[in-house]
This record gives C-alpha cells, structure tokens and sequence, in this order.
C-alpha cells in the first residue's frame, strides 16, 4: 500500500507520495549538489530568469493549482512517483493542469513496482486518456540484474480542430 511506501504519506487518505521531509532532505540537496554539464543549459542566457520551486503535498488537493498556476510550468520533474496505482491518474491530472502550452514533464520510474503496483506502463496508459497530452518513453536503463527504470516525457499534442461544413 502507498502508506507503507517510505516516501509516502502516512496519512491513508491523501495522495500525497512525496512529504515535506523527501523533499528538504533528498530532493533539495540532491538538486543543489549536481552540477549541470556544460550543454545542460543550451540556449539558456545569463538575462534569462529561471525559477525552480519543491513541491511537497496532496496531488488531489483543489488548491494545487491556485497555489501553483495552471499552465505556468515549462518543466516539471517527477521522479519514483508512480509507485501507488491509485496516485497515477491524480498525478497525471496535476501534470495536465500545471503544463504550460510547450511545456514538458519528465517522469523518471521503474517499470513496474513489484508488490505495490504502478510504473511507467500504468502512466501510459493513463496519458492516453487525455485527448491534448502525448508521453514517449526517452531513455530506458537496463543493468540486466534488476527492474528496467525508464525516463518518460509528456508534453502537450497538437490538437486540430475538424473544419465543420
């Protein structure tokens, strides 16, 4: 269950899969400590102004997205999120709302989440769902020991309108 995942929660009722305490003592100074190869920034100029924001909390919560902005987010980084079956299509919500137009969402997961469910084939399918969004699989990574973890991209379709006659 998402409650016994150590990341999550332990209140049963939320979606929340990753807590304040995740982010200020992994996340944070995980991010803080890499550094960025030189063509991590390409096309990035000194005047251009780049903000990254932690986010702690309930994926379901309603005021997500007037606290965070709908459509505001060129980039939104997800990592071991899709552990929890339930927590995906929350999830995938979030992403649709928060999606700036151009936008693009990284999803870094395992395959599958043995014993709990989840995984990057439950996103898919999830994604398929919305008319307006589009996810490829960008890179997988097999050791040939243990489980495939992939990093997936979604971003925003080209949605057509059909003329009427």
């Amino acid at each position: 269950t998402p409650q016994n995942h150590p990341k999550a929660s332990v209140n049963p009722n939320s979606q929340n899969h990753l807590n304040r305490t995740g982010v200020s003592s992994q996340k944070r100074p995980n991010t803080a400590s890499s550094e960025p190869s030189s063509d991590s920034f390409a096309g990035v100029r000194p005047s251009d102004k780049i903000r990254v924001s932690f986010v702690a909390g309930d994926w379901s919560d309603p005021n997500l997205y007037d606290i965070l902005g709908k459509g505001n987010w060129d980039y939104i980084l997800s990592s071991d999120t899709l552990y929890s079956t339930q927590s995906i299509p929350f999830l995938v919500k979030a992403i649709d709302q928060l999606l700036a137009k151009e936008g693009e969402c990284y999803v870094a997961a395992k395959r599958y989440y043995f014993g709990i469910g989840g995984g990057i084939l439950t996103l898919l399918q999830e994604v398929s769902r919305y008319r307006d969004l589009k996810v490829e699989v960008v890179r997988v990574f097999d050791d040939g020991k243990s489980n495939l973890r992939d990093i997936a991209v979604i971003s925003r379709s080209v949605v057509v309108e059909e003329k009427k006659s």
